[in-house]
């Protein structure tokens, strides 16, 4: 008997059984996230992300490029950004009247937005704190937040062309010490208030990395979840980086993680539509432009999205398209164009 014991709590034994049970669990995700095939979508909903901050950063009109994105692409679906920076540039002093117009603008053109808020936005930067609030410590910049998201919240509660408030961008990935750090408990405090604010129930979304985040995580704390795909990226370790990843691979992704949680829906919040290096877009030479998102490159990252199955799709880089169409080369733009026109 005491043999046996030993024989089955062989500590080798043990580790061996762990060891394959793993093993083929992995080689089962595998085949389940990697192979089959996805009802594609047969209309799928597309929009852009349009920030201010991106398009002063590349020297252009935000408001001339902002009107030429409504009336020369006719597009109609806009995931527009809150920056704490720009809407209280100095403590307790607040002005919208920037992303006024811009709301202004979509609703004159029948549009509809999402609009992102808090302290970490789209755009280059992590984060986007007022410079009176960088030397705040964190649990001050919390709290600075909150009342940020209140204002926000209580000032467009009644805008019906908001369909859905975003909670910051991808909140759970690693920030700079100058960023707010984000926890469990500190999000439900943002979501809470802007709920609290706006008694429309309009659903809040959290956002996350496509490809190597855990979805869960964000996924459980909202109603819908927004994904980024960035298949030509660019990291510090790796350098440039093309993701040799099937489509099927991000509907297998959202159909687990809709069977694990309540989500209403996922999206794809930030479709990579422009280059991405180690410096800002304008400072990359066109080698490395064309590297990153040639107009090849381009046109297949739509074919791309539209075999994943998503429904909403929500591409990131209108301002460089506009800046390029500047530059001499429309080329992206007309692309644009006809792909809108349709």
């Amino acid at each position: 008997m005491r043999k046996i014991f030993k024989d089955i709590f062989n500590p080798i034994r043990i580790i061996l059984i762990v060891f394959f049970t793993l093993l083929l669990l992995f080689i089962a995700g595998f085949i389940y996230f990697l192979f089959g095939s996805v009802d594609t979508s047969s209309e799928v909903d597309f929009g852009v992300t349009f920030s201010q901050i991106s398009a002063e950063e590349m020297k252009l009109d935000w408001k001339k490029t902002y009107a030429a994105i409504l009336n020369e692409l006719n597009i109609k679906k806009f995931r527009l950004i809150a920056y704490w920076s720009i809407i209280e540039p100095n403590k307790d002093e607040y002005s919208f009247s920037d992303l006024d117009w811009q709301i202004r603008e979509i609703k004159r053109k029948g549009g509809e937005v999402i609009l992102a808020v808090g302290s970490k936005l789209p755009g280059l930067l992590e984060c986007y704190i007022p410079e009176w609030a960088k030397d705040l410590n964190n649990e001050e910049k919390q709290e600075r937040t909150l009342l940020f998201l209140n204002k926000v919240a209580e000032h467009y509660k009644s805008e019906a062309v908001i369909k859905t408030w975003q909670i910051e961008d991808n909140p759970f990935e690693r920030t700079s010490e100058e960023c707010i750090k984000f926890d469990k408990e500190f999000l439900n405090k943002e979501i809470s208030s802007v709920r609290e604010s706006d008694f429309s129930n309009r659903p809040i979304m959290l956002t996350t990395d496509g490809e190597l985040s855990i979805w869960l995580r964000p996924a459980l704390l909202v109603d819908n979840l927004g994904i980024s795909i960035y298949r030509n990226n660019w990291t510090s370790f790796w350098g440039q980086i093309n993701y040799p990843i099937k489509p099927i691979f991000y509907k297998k992704r959202a159909d687990f993680n809709k069977f694990l949680t309540k989500l209403d829906n996922i999206i794809v919040t930030e479709l990579q539509a422009e280059p991405k290096g180690s410096r800002s877009i304008i400072n990359m030479s066109s080698i490395e432009w064309d590297k990153s998102m040639s107009l090849d490159k381009f046109i297949e990252t739509i074919d791309y999205v539209n075999k994943t199955g998503f429904d909403e799709v929500y591409l990131k880089g209108v301002e460089w398209w506009y800046y390029m169409k500047k530059q001499g080369d429309d080329s992206f733009w007309r692309e644009a164009q006809k792909f809108w026109s349709k």
